[in-house]
């Protein structure tokens, strides 16, 4: 109801301007060019609440897009982090205590995900007699099944061992 009392408001105005602009200027080629700006600024002035529409409706299509990428993003970390348990119990490995994977955005506005790093938390269990090389080695056991499954570098994951 605003938008319509605005709309005739301003197209009163626009009127009453032009009519006493047309009876101010004598001159009948003036007149015909006063009549085309003005003609265009009501034609403005019509659109002008149909492009505030599509305007707001733009806006909410933009943040209804942020919110589903946002989602897609937290999904995608989890589903990561679930693949990467499943992995330790096929490889009847240590079982991590905690898994977070960190992501990065990359491409046109963000359009893709990439890993930036893994970092894995596994319970270390100390038996007597392991040598510190045969812990460490287990933790190169880990970074190498996980580049392989993922096809990422070293340095891109971390394990740390409690």
């Amino acid at each position: 109801m605003i938008i319509l009392t605005e709309l005739v408001r301003n197209i009163i105005v626009l009127l009453l301007l032009t009519t006493f602009l047309e009876m101010i200027l004598p001159s009948s080629n003036m007149q015909r060019f006063l009549k085309v700006v003005l003609g265009l600024f009501m034609l403005v002035t019509l659109l002008n609440p149909f492009l505030n529409l599509v305007n707001k409706y733009h806006q909410q299509n933009f943040a209804v897009q942020k919110t589903n990428q946002d989602l897609f993003r937290e999904n995608y970390r989890q589903s990561m982090e679930k693949q990467i348990e499943h992995l330790f119990k096929v490889a009847n490995s240590e079982q991590p205590v905690a898994i977070e994977v960190k992501l990065d955005q990359i491409g046109a506005k963000g359009s893709r995900e990439i890993i930036r790093e893994i970092v894995v938390t596994v319970e270390q269990k100390k038996q007597e007699g392991e040598k510190m090389s045969e812990v460490v080695v287990q933790e190169e056991e880990i970074i190498y099944m996980l580049c392989r499954y993922f096809g990422l570098k070293e340095k891109q994951i971390l394990v740390k061992l409690r």
